[in-house]
């Protein structure tokens, strides 16, 4: 917040003075205030000087009016002022063209200016900015370092930035998640889970990443005024300390003093964060790979760990399974469950939930618990909002995520997790990539998949191994026709056009079909039984040789 010559101009002492060249640069900033009365002694100015002179010598030495003012704005001087009718009647033409090629204002000082008078004004004005600039330092130095000792975390962080700039602030990890924002964010939808405020619209002003080094780990984002509504609206009133009244359009140098010391303060905070997180991350993965594999010797001795770690048996949870559908360089695999690592905790710690999120075999295992504002029935919301979040993360491959059903004993996390991972592989064998898989969707494959994998093989033994027997050929043509048949209801002609052949082959194949099975297509009975062989061989994911 320095003084500019635009800004000084405007001072009562400087009322009547004219600027007669270098307009296009009026918002150079006035460090200090030095008076030469001969103009030999140039190389002693600083940058952002204001020079007042009464040009001695100018007017009989062409030499130096030919030089002066590319030197002047070599030095980066804020302006040159000159008060003629001393020493020079006029200011030169070469001054004025000059002053215009190098944007340095030239001002005409009235005869009658002293220039005590106009020193002490402006440097007044200058230390007086200064003070305001150290005293807001200072403030905001006490305010930044308090939420650090106070250990309150990256939301008091967003508070007391959006407080000392009047803005609303958002800081956001390296992958875009919201980790927290002033003031809050509205309801969350119930329709795609996306945030949506209840204020007027903003726009984004300016973004600084958080970095240390060379390493980005988020964003700092500053956004307009909501500008909407009378003052004193509701819309406004949640600005705490904000005056409704003073909109401000651009961010001056305290704002982008307390914007650094934030993106100071949120680096430590984000990496204490993550080493505090990477410690309680390990603890809790070995507590939800207890959970899976049924390690403890009784509900009690679960309950009281899970009460430990900050869960509470009795509430709702869920199992998720988050998979990559298709990697082309298996070497990047891991990375990209890095990310789905570095996705998924922000997104639910935003929600005010505490998941635990492992690697397990090729796939990312969520549990989570609703916090008491999610609504627990809106499950697919929740989980299609993360799928958006991820799959700008992920930046590339699908995504595909699955869950079971809602439960309350955590006993029962083995049977969720078996639904969530059982729901994704049935949709992967089906040929379903980039989707949303519940288990609760499954429909006739709840019933096969509770029957257990012996009993699901053996049936399927019974019914469609044969036509995948080795040796036979025509398998897919045959499981093919079958699987169409079927899908038509038993109708020769419709099966027939789908498949593109002719109604005697159709019939030469389901005489097949029965030669190898013993089961008739066009039996009722028979015709379940090859049905329920069919979804059976997607959950046992029978791979047929080729033919």
């Amino acid at each position: 917040m320095i003084l500019t010559v635009r800004e000084a101009l405007d001072m009562e002492i400087l009322r009547r003075a004219r600027v007669v060249a270098g307009e296009t640069g009026l918002d150079r900033e006035i460090t200090w205030v030095s008076v030469l009365e001969v103009l030999d002694e140039i190389q002693l100015l600083r940058a952002g000087e204001l020079l007042v002179t009464t040009a001695f010598g100018l007017e009989q030495d062409p030499g130096l009016q030919e030089h002066l003012i590319p030197a002047l704005a070599a030095k980066g001087l804020a302006a040159l002022a000159i008060q003629t009718g001393f020493y020079i009647r006029d200011i030169p033409s070469v001054l004025r063209t000059q002053a215009d090629t190098h944007a340095l204002p030239l001002i005409l000082l009235p005869q009658d200016l002293a220039f005590s008078a106009l020193t002490q004004t402006i440097l007044r004005r200058i230390i007086g900015r200064q003070m305001e600039r150290l005293q807001y330092s200072e403030r905001m130095n006490h305010e930044f370092t308090q939420v650090i000792l106070a250990n309150r975390g990256l939301p008091a962080v967003a508070q007391t930035l959006s407080q000392l700039i009047k803005r609303p602030v958002r800081i956001q990890n390296e992958t875009g998640t919201v980790l927290a924002e002033h003031p809050e964010p509205g309801p969350i939808s119930t329709q795609t889970g996306s945030q949506e405020t209840a204020s007027p619209q903003t726009a984004l002003l300016k973004t600084v990443p958080v970095a240390v080094g060379n390493k980005v780990y988020g964003y700092i984002s500053v956004l307009t005024r909501p500008q909407e509504g009378p003052p004193n609206s509701p819309a406004l009133d949640n600005m705490d300390n904000i005056d409704a009244m003073d909109v401000i359009d651009s961010i001056d140098e305290m704002d982008e003093m307390a914007i650094r010391q934030a993106a100071t303060v949120t680096a430590l905070e984000i990496l204490k964060e993550q080493a505090v997180l990477e410690a309680e991350n390990r603890t809790r993965g070995d507590f939800l790979e207890d959970m899976l594999n049924g390690a403890f010797p009784s509900g009690e001795a679960l309950e009281r760990r899970a009460r430990r770690l900050g869960y509470e048996p009795g509430h709702s949870f869920a199992l998720i399974v988050l998979g990559i559908d298709s990697v082309t360089d298996e070497g990047a695999a891991p990375a990209y469950r890095e990310t789905l690592l570095a996705s998924v905790r922000p997104f639910f710690y935003h929600r005010g939930c505490r998941p635990i999120a492992k690697v397990r075999g090729e796939t990312v295992v969520v549990f989570w618990q609703p916090s008491p504002r999610e609504d627990p029935n809106q499950l697919q919301a929740t989980l299609f909002a993360l799928k958006e979040t991820i799959k700008k993360a992920l930046a590339g491959p699908t995504l595909s995520i699955a869950s079971g059903g809602l439960y309350r004993d955590l006993s029962q996390v083995p049977q969720a997790y078996r639904e969530a991972a059982s729901s994704l592989t049935v949709n992967r064998a089906l040929g379903r990539r980039d989707t949303l898989a519940l288990y609760r969707d499954l429909g006739v494959y709840r019933l096969l998949l509770c029957a257990g994998r012996e009993s699901q093989t053996a049936f399927y033994q019974e019914t469609l191994a044969p036509l995948a027997a080795p040796g036979e050929r025509g398998q897919k043509a045959l499981l093919l026709t079958l699987e169409t048949f079927l899908n038509f209801q038993g109708n020769i002609k419709q099966a027939a056009e789908q498949l593109g052949i002719h109604r005697q082959t159709l019939r030469h194949r389901l005489r097949k079909i029965e030669e190898l099975t013993g089961l008739k297509p066009s039996d009722p009975e028979d015709r379940l039984k090859l049905q329920l062989g069919l979804k059976l061989r997607y959950i046992l994911d029978v791979r047929l040789p080729k033919d």
